[in-house]
């Protein structure tokens, strides 16, 4: 078994190998519409070898930096993209040198941006208050801040009409 197993990794072999994506240089000025791919796969052809030291003592990642991407406008937002072909030298280097690259998936990594908006809500006290016999509040409950500001999606901000706080429980209050 010993033999077959040091004979099969020396061969040549093609597989698909996962790359890990790190994205860096967000704007600040829009959201995120939905979470971008955290990693892409590379067909390579390589020893067999080659291919078990990647899956076990790679932890390089690719970087894709926002600010330096393509970007198309659309409608509320816009679309930051790469075509992974221009990414071949990078992707390389995290490979080792003794693996081919044959194709990369997807050709084309996408990520979708809505114009940043922005809301003022109110913020509501989310309460179970238990007065003991006789004990009355002597001004109303008043919370500070009394409105917060939130970002995102103006879709998602439309939805929103109020911020609640955590439940506040007292039970038998005297004071």
């Amino acid at each position: 078994f010993s033999f077959w197993f040091l004979s099969m990794l020396s061969k040549h072999h093609e597989t698909s190998l996962k790359v890990p994506v790190e994205y860096v240089n967000f704007p600040a000025d829009k959201v995120l519409v939905s979470p971008p791919v955290s990693f892409i796969e590379a067909r390579v052809k390589a020893p067999g070898f080659s291919i078990l030291f990647y899956n076990l003592f790679n932890f390089s990642k690719l970087h894709l930096d926002i600010q330096q991407a393509n970007t198309k406008p659309k409608k509320g937002g816009t679309e930051v993209f790469w075509l992974m072909n221009s990414k071949r030298k990078s992707i390389s280097g995290i490979l080792s040198s003794s693996m081919e690259l044959i194709a990369i998936n997807p050709e084309r990594l996408i990520i979708p941006f809505s114009n940043k908006a922005k809301k003022k809500v109110v913020v509501k006290l989310q309460k179970s208050i238990d007065l003991s016999p006789e004990i009355w509040f002597a001004k109303p409950i008043y919370l500070v801040p009394d409105s917060v500001m939130i970002y995102g999606d103006q879709q998602q901000l439309d939805a929103v009409g109020f911020v609640g706080t955590e439940e506040l429980l007292l039970v038998d209050v005297s004071e």
